[in-house]
């Protein structure tokens, strides 16, 4: 590995392609690990509207993104009964190709940085119980409630909705 100093930034217009690879890459060593983090791997064509609307961003070592994570604007509807603030920030599909190497831990330090500095706050996620509530809240993000998915016969599953800062 390079020495250079991780870059954290929004991904150009033509970096779509690389960035929804990396999604692909995650998702199939999930897979391959027997952990199924997403019921469905996100669309190309959701992750291109947010592409296109610069809501995606990358993590980068030298030349090579190791890391992505969308910025949405707005909760999804089936989280407005918890959450008073239904245009607020929302960290989606945070996806790393170097797994045990730090990488999501340094985009949410990105993130919650740049949340931050711009006011862009609070900021929202919903992620399954267990370990990642546990590494989100290692970040001072907040659980606020739970609620059962089943997006489909036979896919069922829980998740977390979370808030930074804590209230």
């Amino acid at each position: 590995m390079s020495d250079a100093v991780p870059i954290f930034r929004q991904l150009a217009p033509e970096e779509l392609d690389i960035g929804y690879q990396c999604l692909l890459d995650t998702c199939a060593w999930l897979a391959a690990k027997g952990i199924h983090q997403w019921a469905n791997v996100l669309p190309r064509e959701v992750y291109a509207t947010r592409h296109g609307r610069g809501e995606n961003y990358g993590l980068f070592h030298g030349e090579s993104l190791v890391g992505i994570v969308s910025l949405v604007r707005g909760v999804p509807q089936y989280w407005h009964y918890l959450c008073p603030h239904p245009q607020a920030l929302w960290m989606a599909t945070l996806a790393a190709r170097r797994s045990g190497q730090g990488t999501g831990a340094s985009i949410v330090t990105q993130v919650l940085a740049k949340t931050y500095s711009t006011g862009q706050l609070p900021m929202y996620l919903d992620c399954k119980p267990g370990f990642l509530e546990e590494f989100y809240q290692g970040f001072g993000l907040q659980p606020l409630g739970r609620r059962a998915f089943q997006p489909a016969p036979g896919v069922a599953f829980e998740a977390v909705l979370m808030r930074y800062p804590k209230i």
